[in-house]
């Protein structure tokens, strides 16, 4: 108990103490996940429309993938990113490795089967529930590289402070970030109530 005590002392500390590199790695963290949810929105719910209401060939098939890609591990997506963008790999010419974007491809690739399937499941007036992961932390560690000032983000920056032994400034970024996740959580949770009492359901 003494422990997370400690945490929550070093999180006020951090937070209210107006910690410049943890403003720095909070401000990324939203950027990266913003942009990686704004691309997954742009890619999933056309894809998950279309799957739900419309008939064509080869849609069992892109369901099933669909449906497969929500529960892809974050680490081997992390690692497949990461190879492609390698600078050996098909893509190593664009120099994305460990770099912000690298991140916000992972997240996307992660994410996009997600918001597709809560799309489809949606318009075939199912009840689905709001699973977003907007944080990869292994897809996002591999391919981003934890870059201090570049691509150090909340989850790889936990994951370094746990490695170093500072578990009050592990337990502090950690619960920023549980405290970021429940914002987000919760304004998508207001909309899609709004949503489902603004539209009936399609029988």
């Amino acid at each position: 108990m003494e422990l997370i005590w400690q945490g929550l002392a070093k999180a006020a500390e951090l937070v209210f103490g107006f910690d410049a590199e943890v403003w720095a790695i909070t401000w990324l963290s939203i950027k990266i996940s913003g942009s990686a949810t704004f691309v997954s929105l742009l890619l999933g719910i056309p894809l998950g429309i279309a799957l739900a209401l419309a008939r064509f060939p080869g849609r069992s098939t892109l369901a099933a993938l669909v449906n497969t890609g929500m529960g892809l591990p974050p680490v081997v997506v992390g690692l497949f990113v990461s190879i492609f963008l390698w600078r050996s790999g098909p893509l190593g010419f664009l120099d994305l490795i460990y770099s912000p974007t690298a991140m916000v491809l992972a997240q996307v690739i992660i994410a996009w089967p997600i918001v597709a399937g809560l799309t489809m499941a949606s318009f075939q007036s199912l009840d689905p529930k709001l699973s977003l992961q907007l944080l990869g932390i292994g897809a996002s560690l591999m391919v981003g590289g934890n870059i201090r000032g570049q691509t150090r983000v909340l989850t790889t920056a936990t994951v370094l402070e746990t490695g170093k032994g500072n578990f009050d400034v592990a337990i502090a970024l950690s619960l920023i970030l549980l405290a970021l996740t429940f914002a987000i959580n919760l304004f998508l949770t207001r909309i899609q109530q709004r949503e489902h009492l603004r539209w009936p359901r399609l029988s």
